[in-house]
C-alpha cells in the first residue's frame, strides 16, 4: 500500500473516534453553572437574555441550592442524560439561582412565582419573561428524574426554529 494512504488511514482512524465523542457531548450554555451565594442572579440574567437574544434559545432557571439532595440529582441527571443534554445545548441558556439560609435570593425569585419544594424550575423567553414554572416533583422517577418527562418539558418550551 502507498506510504500515503497508510498515513491517511492512520490520521483518521485516530480522528474519527475523537470526532465521535465530541459530538456526542454536547457544550451547555450556563451564565451561572453552579449555585454560587455571591453570584448575582439579574446580572447573570441579563447575561442569559443577550446570549438568548442572540442565539434564539430560552432560558432555565434552577432554584436550589447545593444542600439540596434533588438539586445534586438534577445536576448529575442533566450530565448523564445525554438527551437532555442535547435539548439544553442546542436551546437553552442554563441559570442556577442559589437559596439557602444564607442567600435567599427572594427579590430576584418572588416575581417569578411561588416555589413549593427545590430544586424549582422558570423557563424564561429571550427578554425575561416568564413562559413556565415547574415543579420537578413531576419529574422526578425511581430516586432521579424520568429522561422523557423532562425532555417532553424542555422541547415543549424550547424555541421554534
Amino acid at each position: 500500500m502507498n506510504v500515503r494512504l497508510l498515513t491517511l488511514l492512520s490520521c483518521l482512524w485516530l480522528l474519527v473516534p475523537a470526532m465521535l465523542v465530541a459530538a456526542e457531548a454536547p457544550k451547555l450554555v450556563y451564565t451561572a453553572a453552579t449555585y454560587d451565594p455571591k453570584a448575582d442572579p439579574d446580572a447573570d440574567l441579563a447575561k442569559g437574555k443577550a446570549i438568548a437574544a442572540r442565539e434564539n434559545r430560552r432560558i432555565l432557571i434552577i432554584a436550589g441550592g447545593d444542600w439540596c439532595p434533588w438539586c445534586r440529582a438534577m445536576g448529575k441527571f442533566i450530565e448523564s442524560n445525554p438527551t437532555v443534554a442535547a435539548i439544553l445545548a442546542r436551546s437553552y441558556v442554563v441559570q442556577k439561582v442559589t437559596v439557602s439560609d444564607e442567600v435567599s435570593n427572594t427579590g430576584f425569585l418572588n416575581p417569578l412565582g411561588p416555589i413549593e419544594a427545590y430544586p424549582h424550575l422558570f423557563i424564561l423567553d429571550h427578554d425575561g419573561r416568564l413562559l413556565h414554572s415547574q415543579d420537578t416533583g413531576k419529574l422526578e422517577r425511581n430516586g432521579s428524574y424520568d429522561e422523557a418527562a423532562f425532555a417532553a418539558l424542555l422541547r415543549q418550551w424550547a424555541p421554534r426554529s
